[in-house]
């Protein structure tokens, strides 16, 4: 089955095409979250220079456990996305060399497609809090249960 996030590089031109897809979690080969229907993602994808750019939203919804009272509970997130897919091989960084904000922006690829699985896998995974609450007023486990 072919991905609907797989593009041939050479025919995406100058001007922006707009993308509004929903895709599935098996799709962008997300196993280790409990996502609550499809993903929803609106982006444009276009040429500029050298680099295919891809910016837009992601829209999902997620079941969490909240780290207070251990509830589940559902979470809706809309995360931007923006990536910058340059043709030819990653240079090689010095071991010393400080990372600057905009080398993570940066993606390299060296055949006629592109994959966007990735970007937008990687979107949704650092998007989910680490210690998710239920409320912000969330009181916690009940002392009388324990």
């Amino acid at each position: 089955m072919k991905s609907q996030l797989v593009f041939n590089v050479l025919k995406i031109k100058n001007e922006k095409i707009q993308y509004d897809l929903m895709v599935t979690a098996e799709e962008l080969e997300i196993t280790n979250l409990d996502l609550v229907g499809p993903v929803h993602l609106t982006f444009e994808l276009y040429r500029r220079a050298n680099a295919i750019i891809v910016s837009g939203v992601i829209d999902f919804s997620i079941r969490l456990i909240c780290s207070n009272c251990l509830k589940i509970f559902e979470q809706k997130f809309s995360e931007r996305v923006y990536q910058e897919y340059i043709k030819g091989k990653e240079p090689i960084k010095n071991y010393f060399q400080q990372l600057e904000d905009i080398d993570f922006d940066y993606e390299y690829y060296d055949s006629d497609f592109i994959n966007l699985s990735g970007i937008m896998r990687d979107t949704i995974e650092l998007a989910i809090p680490l210690a998710p609450w239920c409320d912000p007023n969330c009181k916690g486990i009940d002392e009388n249960i324990i």
